[in-house]
């Protein structure tokens, strides 16, 4: 259950520093899509770690975003 999240964060990372401009809209509806996928499919136990990977994915995006300008 924990790899799909890790995988995840390591592919948005590959991504970001390819298209870091361009993917800020297809990366906010990819984070609504994940988490609405996680939020169905999975137990309510697992909530915390959905929002916990997301609040990664936003430190990781808006780092990324800082260094690029």
């Amino acid at each position: 259950m924990w790899v799909i999240p890790i995988l995840f964060f390591f592919m948005t990372l590959v991504v970001h520093k390819k298209f870091i401009t361009l993917m800020f809209i297809e990366y906010m509806s990819m984070l609504l899509m994940i988490m609405f996928i996680f939020c169905t499919l999975l137990p309510n136990t697992s909530f915390i770690m959905v929002t916990f990977c997301l609040i990664f994915e936003g430190i990781l995006f808006s780092s990324l975003m800082m260094t690029d300008k």
